[in-house]
């Protein structure tokens, strides 16, 4: 899974209004890749990107909602 942000993505999401669905996306994406780091471990992963586990479950439920 390759993901690349460019400048131009950003900018078009503040054009747009949608810096929010851009910075879920990217959660999203860190997330996921911690994960596979971790074999599905999801206290791991959180531990792995500084994160809550209660927030990586967020970002999980919102990913799938």
């Amino acid at each position: 899974m390759t993901t690349v942000l460019t400048e131009h993505n950003i900018e078009d999401a503040i054009n747009k209004g949608e810096v929010k669905s851009l910075i879920h996306h990217l959660e999203n994406v860190i997330v996921q890749k911690a994960l596979i780091k971790t074999h599905g471990n999801i206290t791991k992963a959180a531990e792995l990107v500084r994160m809550n586990r209660g927030t990586v479950r967020k970002i999980l439920e919102r990913a799938e909602g």
